[in-house]
């Protein structure tokens, strides 16, 4: 049975075919050859006239996964790859044909031969419509196609080949809890480091002495940090000395407490704040401190619906930070829906969609999620009393945030003097409307409030404008006098601008205008980044 098979494919096949071309004879022969690209191949009926081979080209493209459309009424066959960013037309009432690389030519009748099934070409026509290389071996009866750019049928073979690889793993492994390397034991008293350094500085009126001592050390259960430094004076018989510090406790994998301070600490949390929020006021106590907040920044921020629609049945693939994260069909409408984890910072998503015809469209955005924002749901809060280093009184303040959605995340702030009898309350709330668009609110009833927001682009890039008006008076000091601020208010700008047509600098603009009725004070300040890379051997 399989030598009579060979015997079949091996000698060509005689058949007739009904042209409707007039001027074409009969003097054909009909064969099976076999169409062989990269690790594809098929088995095709190609015609042989006058020591001369025709290649059928529908058949052709439609195994190369080529698009193609044959207008009959006007005679033109056109088509593309990859979305028309390679377009190919043959005008058969013309008679020239225009390739991918927009070369154009002219065709010989005796280059082709039209039935009623497809319409065959010669292998110059073929490798120059195609920008490929068509070679003939009569010997195998092979038509073999070789081509310096991957052709639609290569390019989705790599694509099934990349979703059979497809792992989320690297994307999800933040959430992952890593085992500790030595289990955790409690000790009164364990290992530590001390550093210290001593200096002098002399010249023909001072003589002056300095030093600094760092202290960490594992003590009941925490770690115990100790910071000194002073100096002397020896004209001035002046001595100066100054310390501080603290020891912390740590709770694993507790939603409700994660720390506690004692000693020296601050309200203010391991989230970062825009410079809006920098004016909420905090203090620096001698005393305890209770929180949940995370002892280091989170990465992974929450998960987010991408969804849309395209055209049914088109692949559509989900790119996270320019690798592949998922992929789908679209369904019989042309929805599409995908879930991703989000991260603090930016996150570049991209979409590309693939056709069945060769289409290919992509868009993309960029999802930014700054460090002030909390996972929907979840709570963050730190509690501190104690005595303040600056004023000496006595001070009892709180917040907690308050993570609401996706979008929108509000902490509120309560502080209690022990020497007044007022409570000082502050509001600060972030928006995100839509990405890189941020709203960024402030509000203290008997000290100010403020309003701002932050665009943040991916090509453009961030900028960072702000509101507050005072309502309290203070002085502000310069090098000549100082001055009585009342009703002031303050509009605070930063720009950072992108290093345009790949440029090695970076451009950094910071501004302030502080103003009443009275006086006005601005502030400007830039940095100019230059970026310089070279090879070393």
């Amino acid at each position: 049975m399989n030598k009579i098979k060979f015997i079949l494919i091996t000698f060509i096949i005689f058949n007739k075919l009904i042209f409707s071309q007039d001027n074409i004879s009969n003097d054909y022969e009909e064969g099976i050859f076999t169409l062989k690209y990269s690790i594809f191949k098929k088995d095709i009926n190609v015609i042989l006239k006058n020591d001369s081979i025709y290649i059928p080209l529908f058949e052709t493209l439609s195994f190369l996964k080529i698009y193609c459309n044959f207008n009959k009424d006007d005679n033109i066959i056109f088509g593309y790859i990859g979305n028309a960013t390679k377009e190919y037309e043959i005008d058969l009432k013309k008679m020239i044909y225009v390739n991918f690389n927009g070369f154009r030519n002219s065709i010989k009748k005796d280059q082709y031969l039209k039935s009623e099934t497809d319409i065959y070409f010669t292998p110059f026509i073929i490798s120059t419509l195609l920008s490929v290389d068509v070679n003939i071996f009569y010997s195998n009866l092979v038509v073999k196609i070789i081509s310096d750019f991957d052709l639609p049928i290569l390019e989705l073979e790599k694509k099934y080949n990349k979703y059979a690889n497809l792992t989320q793993d690297e994307f999800l492994e933040d959430n992952k809890i890593l085992p500790l390397v030595y289990e955790r034991n409690f000790q009164i008293i364990d290992g530590g480091i001390l550093t210290y350094n001593i200096s002098g500085s002399q010249n023909r009126d001072n003589q002056n002495f300095n030093y600094n001592t760092n202290l960490g050390i594992q003590l009941i259960g925490g770690e115990f940090l100790y910071n000194a430094t002073g100096g002397f004076n020896y004209q001035g018989k002046e001595f100066s000395y100054g310390h501080n510090f603290r020891w912390r406790y740590s709770f694993e994998e507790n939603k409700y407490i994660s720390y506690i301070f004692l000693g020296d600490v601050t309200n203010i949390s391991t989230r970062s704040r825009s410079v809006l929020y920098s004016d909420a006021g905090y203090s620096t106590l001698r005393g305890i401190q209770i929180s949940n907040e995370n002892t280091i920044m989170p990465t992974v921020f929450n998960s987010f619906n991408i969804e849309g629609r395209t055209e049914p049945g088109w692949q559509v693939e989900l790119y996270i930070n320019n690798q592949l994260f998922a992929q789908m069909l679209s369904d019989n409408l042309g929805y599409y829906s995908f879930k991703i984890p989000v991260k603090y910072g930016n996150t570049n998503v991209e979409l590309k969609f693939y056709g069945k015809n060769g289409e290919f469209v992509s868009k993309s955005q960029v999802i930014n999620v700054p460090s002030e924002f909390i996972k929907p749901g979840d709570f963050k809060y730190i509690i501190n009393a104690g005595k303040e280093l600056y004023h000496r009184k006595y001070n009892a303040n709180g917040s907690i945030a308050l993570g609401i959605t996706n979008w929108l995340t509000s902490t509120f702030q309560l502080q209690k003097v022990d020497s007044l009898n007022e409570r000082d309350f502050v509001n600060m709330t972030s928006l995100r409307l839509f990405d890189g668009f941020i709203i960024n609110t402030l509000y203290s009833p008997k000290n100010y409030y403020s309003g701002g927001l932050r665009l943040q682009f991916e090509d453009f890039g961030a900028y960072e404008l702000n509101y507050t008006k005072f309502l309290y008076s203070f002085d502000i000091l310069d090098s000549l006098s100082s001055y009585k601020m009342n009703n002031s208010q303050k509009i605070d700008f930063s720009a950072g601008l992108p290093r345009f047509f790949s440029l090695p600098f970076n451009l950094t603009l910071r501004g302030s205008k502080q103003f009443n009725n009275n006086f006005s004070f601005l502030t400007l300040n830039s940095n100019l980044g230059l970026y310089i890379k070279y090879d070393t051997l």
